[in-house]
Formats: structure tokens, C-alpha cells, sequence
């Protein structure tokens, strides 16, 4: 049907990349930056799956501070674009 007549095939944009660093965080913050530099949501969960930290709307700098040491998964998204990466805190 017309609803599903739309299609990728002339895909020219490139999908959107998070960067997270350091990694492994040794000091207070990490930093997180998008290709496009537009803020982005993050919420960190333990390895068990709690949510340990969400920040809406963040530009640049993430504190972790208050994160005990070991890994944790960071969940990045910005519009309809989620990543999910492993950071581990020293």
C-alpha cells in the first residue's frame, strides 16, 4: 500500500555517532559529543540493569563522581537515534 512505499535507498546522510571519553574514566566526568554537536539524552545503568544516572539535554560534560568504579552501559540518544556503549569508571 501508498503507507509503505517509503524507502532508504537514496540514503545520503550519515547516521549520527557518540563519542564518550575518557574511557576508562579516571577523574570526575567524562565527556560525551555527538557528530553533529546537538545535545544528547544519556542514562547509565549497572551492569544489572539499574539506572544509575539520567541527564536530559547534555552538551558536553558528564560528572560520574558519584559512580562506585566498574562498568557501566551508557545509553546515548539524540532524536530517533539511540547507541548504547560500555564505560567502565576506575
Amino acid at each position: 500500500g501508498a503507507a509503505n512505499d517509503f524507502t532508504l535507498s537514496n540514503e545520503t546522510f550519515e547516521t549520527n555517532t557518540f563519542k564518550i571519553y575518557p574511557n576508562p574514566a579516571t577523574g570526575n566526568s567524562i565527556n560525551i559529543v555527538s557528530s553533529n554537536g546537538e545535545a544528547v539524552n544519556v542514562v547509565i545503568y549497572s551492569t544489572l540493569g539499574q539506572k544509575v544516572l539520567a541527564v536530559n539535554a547534555l552538551t558536553n560534560t558528564l560528572n560520574v563522581g558519584n559512580l562506585d568504579s566498574g562498568m557501566y552501559i551508557v545509553r546515548i540518544s539524540q532524536g530517533e537515534a539511540t547507541q548504547t556503549r560500555k564505560l567502565v569508571i576506575k
